[in-house]
């Protein structure tokens, strides 16, 4: 594959970060709960990062049209598991897919990223159409995205490759190790160092080393999130039970026993706090966006869920990354 980098960049939507200030919400799960979110608000401030809500970013619905004072972000879009950098994809709509064939070189990039030191850096790769489903490690250094090889022809199938920006652009192909899971583009994770990505679909979850390809974890479940120092999995069983794997010894430990959970969001940086969203009262009618303490198991509910959100697209981002963003 051929590779061509560049400081062509588009504007990052305005509705792509949105902030709320969720730690501010009272806990409701006694004196523990309040506990967590005095941590989790000192955890914060400490590595000025904020829990966010952002719009888009979880969502794999089409986005609405894009702005041309805003420029375009498609349905792709990431945070790194330091909050420090996102990743997105422009030209998801059919109407790009149709606009790019044939495919004109250079005009709408694999992947753009954003990080506090260098910007905005986009990323083309000759034969692919821009990805729809993106993960990226600490800083944007390490990004795993799903395409389509162009032509679009569905017989194709799809492509899971590694682009390692470290040193230069290298393309790692990981689409031969997935035989777990279909390509199908639903979750993916990277690990903060950027040697492991976790790919969720279809109730099922693999992880691969990178840039080996090496399977080192596969099991039934969703929403897989691998903790941001790289040694632990989060994922949702089809009993809506939340395991936390421990890719060290193997181990599997169930936190929230009794409590149904329904989708895994973000990591804290710091690797302590989990995001979920879980039925926390026997008979409760909503759902409730919960922070989980994993050195304990405890957790503080601090907001609920309406029909169909499971809490998975919460995460912890960079205050000074959503101003960066901003003031653009």
């Amino acid at each position: 594959m051929k590779v061509v980098t560049g400081m062509k960049l588009h504007l990052l939507s305005k509705r792509a970060i949105t902030v709320i200030l969720l730690t501010g919400a009272t806990a409701m799960a006694g004196s523990s709960g309040k506990a967590i979110l005095k941590s989790v608000k000192t955890m914060e401030q400490v590595l000025g990062v904020k829990m966010i809500e952002p719009g888009d970013l979880g969502k794999r619905s089409q986005p609405a049209p894009p702005s041309p004072d805003d420029g375009y972000v498609g349905n792709a879009i990431e945070v790194s598991p330091d909050g420090t950098a996102v990743v997105w994809s422009d030209g998801t709509l059919l109407s790009r897919w149709l606009k790019m064939m044939p495919y004109r070189d250079k005009e709408i990039p694999l992947f753009t990223v954003e990080n506090l030191t260098e910007g905005k850096q986009p990323v083309w790769v000759t034969g692919l159409h821009p990805a729809y489903n993106l993960g990226l490690s600490a800083e944007g250094k390490v990004v795993v995205a799903m395409a389509q090889p162009l032509p679009l022809l569905p017989s194709r199938g799809n492509k899971l490759i590694a682009v390692d920006r470290r040193s230069g652009v290298v393309i790692h192909d990981l689409t031969p190790f997935a035989t777990h899971v279909e390509l199908t583009g639903y979750d993916i994770s990277v690990s903060g160092p950027g040697n492991l990505v976790a790919i969720g679909a279809n109730e099922k979850i693999q992880v691969l080393e990178i840039p080996g390809g090496r399977s080192v974890f596969a099991d039934a479940g969703w929403y897989p999130r691998i903790s941001p120092d790289g040694k632990r999995l989060a994922f949702v069983d089809g009993k809506d039970k939340l395991w936390i794997y421990s890719f060290a010894d193997g181990s599997k430990i169930q936190l929230l026993k009794g409590n149904p959970v329904k989708g895994v969001g973000g990591w804290s940086p710091d690797g302590r706090f989990l995001l979920a969203g879980a039925w926390t009262a026997l008979f409760a009618l909503d759902k409730r966006q919960i922070i989980i303490d994993t050195t304990t198991g405890e957790y503080a509910v601090i907001g609920k869920l309406g029909e169909g959100d499971y809490g998975v697209p919460y995460l912890w981002i960079s205050v000074e990354l959503v101003k960066q963003t901003r003031a653009q």
